[in-house]
This record gives structure tokens, C-alpha cells and sequence, in this order.
């Protein structure tokens, strides 16, 4: 006869920032893939960026503030926000590493190469009158 399960098992859950994080690796793996559209490729990269701009925004932001006041309690996963903040940080470093390598390396390239220019606020003046 099986036991019952406990569903208060840690390695029964998943981490819900981890798994976001994990999901946005895969928006990008969109943007990096050559049979999709170049254009739908710099939108899977834009999607992947502001996902990642409010995942810092809003949830490493919360997880601060638990660990920042004192009530930083462990999950359904088990991780208490004190570990999983490095976690997240070391994570989301790849990503951003791997979004950067992606637009330098693959993405300005291929658009040069189509005839998409990106004009750098640099060059941009204001006449005065």
C-alpha cells in the first residue's frame, strides 16, 4: 500500500521566481532561433527584457522587503527569500548575458544586413530658434 503524500514536501513545489526567470530563458531561446521571422526575433528579445525589468520591479522588490523586515519565511519550495536572492541574482545575470550576446552578436548584425539601422541619440540635435 503507498504511502500518503505529503504535500508540504519542499520538493514537491517549484519556485515561482526561479520558474519565472525559467521562463523568460525561453522567450529569448524564441529570439534565438533562426527559422523565426528577424523582426519576431527583436520582439521575443523586447518581451524577454520587460519581463525581466518587472520581474526586478515587482518581485525581487517584495523579496527584499520580506528579507530587508524581518519576515522573510521560506515557500511552499522551501528556499527562504535570503537564498534565493543570490539565486535569482546569478540567474538573471545569464540571462542578461545571454540577451547582450544576442543583440551584438546575432541581432544588430542580421537587421545591419537587411537594411535596419538603429540611429544612436548621439547623432540626434535640437536647433535652437
Amino acid at each position: 500500500m503507498d504511502s500518503p503524500i505529503n504535500f508540504k514536501a519542499p520538493e514537491l513545489y517549484l519556485n515561482r521566481e526561479l520558474s519565472q526567470l525559467e521562463f523568460n530563458f525561453r522567450v529569448l531561446a524564441q529570439a534565438q532561433n533562426p527559422s523565426v521571422p528577424l523582426l519576431e526575433r527583436l520582439r521575443f528579445m523586447c518581451i524577454c527584457i520587460s519581463n525581466l525589468d518587472e520581474f526586478f520591479e515587482v518581485q525581487v522588490a517584495i523579496l527584499r522587503h520580506h528579507v530587508e523586515f524581518g519576515d522573510a519565511l521560506a515557500g511552499a519550495d522551501g528556499i527562504p527569500p535570503s537564498e534565493l536572492l543570490p539565486r535569482l541574482r546569478l540567474r538573471a545575470l545569464e540571462l542578461v548575458t545571454a540577451q547582450y550576446a544576442l543583440w551584438n552578436d546575432v541581432l544588430l548584425p542580421e537587421m545591419e544586413r537587411e537594411g535596419i539601422h538603429f540611429v544612436s541619440n548621439e547623432k540626434w540635435t535640437i536647433k535652437q530658434q
